[in-house]
């Protein structure tokens, strides 16, 4: 589910792009691509390596060092003469309305543990923090889809909450994802 999300996402994010305008779309499998979209690894790795398997992941790496190479390998494509666009800069380009919309898309507000509801009122409180994040914010926000669990406390507010991530942490591709990168593909001999 979480690709799926990111598909919509970063679709949604490209066309509104104006990187969309200037790309340059191969007309089949093997012609020369002109420009790359990526994404380098950042914080909503983390929850993907302190648990390898279950994000889908070999073995635990250093989060740091995976996006030192990632840098490096969008150096060398550059240096090859391809143009590497990243999520992150297409979501920099995308209108800040157009973001919160994002956002609120992934954005939960969990109150399934209060009993009397009071959905509109929290509701209503979830689009005035939206409406107030900045941009970096709105980014993290989408890619981390958190989720605020919030039950009753006599403590302060009358709320404590529990926050939970569902983070886009499996675009860091594993080294059998790299294959066809790797490989030469030579004509066939006859």
């Amino acid at each position: 589910m979480q690709k799926s999300v990111f598909t919509v996402l970063c679709t949604i994010a490209y066309a509104m792009s104006a990187t969309a305008q200037t790309m340059v779309y191969p007309q089949a499998e093997w012609t020369a691509a002109g420009d790359i979209l990526m994404h380098t690894p950042g914080q909503e790795l983390f929850n993907g390596v302190i648990h390898p398997s279950a994000g889908l992941f070999q073995n635990y790496f250093d989060v740091e060092k995976a996006a030192k190479e990632h840098r490096g390998y969008i150096s060398m494509l550059e240096n090859n003469g391809l143009r590497v666009h990243t999520v992150m800069d297409i979501l920099g380009e995308v209108g800040i309305d157009s973001l919160r919309t994002l956002a609120s898309a992934v954005l939960t507000y969990d109150i399934s543990s209060i009993p009397d509801g009071k959905e509109d009122e929290v509701e209503e409180y979830r689009q005035d923090v939206l409406s107030k994040m900045s941009r970096g914010d709105l980014i993290r926000c989408i890619l981390l889809q958190p989720t605020v669990k919030l039950m009753r406390t006599d403590n302060n507010t009358g709320y404590e909450a529990q926050y939970i991530q569902n983070p886009l942490m499996n675009l860091h591709p594993r080294p059998e994802h790299h294959h066809a990168a790797r490989t030469r593909h030579l004509p066939h001999e006859q």
